[in-house]
């Protein structure tokens, strides 16, 4: 692709490019088509990535309790990036991205890169909404596996200190009838 791309610079940069028209429109459809593709792939792959989130999500017990109304606000950054619109046939008459949700390849390539933390957002907050239609008076703390350890853990030693401080909060949270979202 390089060298195409190579050939068809030093084309349009010639003296006498109307005598190249031919290669200069061959290597224009080689690349388009070649950008198309990569284009279509990516936007498949994350429309296949973040719709199995969100059926992994409706398909969990806890998800039946939440009313419809916040279903559908919890998910609604997930099903953004869920879009199937994209085909890669006739793409000269698209443009260069999707006409729906029209994004980018960075765009797309940070959308896969968040996908894991969208999804624990949404978790998370099931968690809480669930928490308060168990009981109106619950009390809910968030522990952040990382405050147990500012050091790297390089040693069996330091798993088991971790282990065991991590341990002895988590009983004293739950002996106060505190709810714990693992973060």
């Amino acid at each position: 692709m390089a060298k195409i791309a190579t050939r068809l610079r030093e084309n349009l940069n010639g003296k006498y490019f109307v005598d190249r028209i031919a290669q200069i429109k061959e290597d224009t459809n080689t690349i388009s088509n070649a950008y198309a593709e990569h284009y279509a792939n990516l936007h498949q792959q994350r429309a296949q990535l973040y719709l199995a989130t969100i059926t992994e999500i409706k398909g969990r017990t806890e998800w039946t309790t939440i009313p419809p109304e916040q279903q559908e606000v919890l998910l609604g950054e997930l099903q953004k990036r869920a879009c199937i619109h994209v085909s890669v046939e006739n793409w000269s008459l698209t443009g260069n991205e999707c006409p729906e949700c029209k994004a980018s390849i960075p765009q797309m390539e940070s959308d896969l890169a968040a996908l894991s933390g969208l999804k624990t957002q949404v978790l998370v907050r099931i968690q809480e909404l669930n928490a308060l239609t168990e009981e109106k008076q619950v009390v809910i703390e968030r522990v952040r596996l990382g405050d147990f350890s500012k050091e790297p853990i390089d040693s069996e030693e330091a798993v088991e200190q971790v282990v065991q401080n991590l341990k002895e909060h988590l009983l004293d949270l739950v002996s106060k009838g505190v709810k714990i979202i693992l973060e």
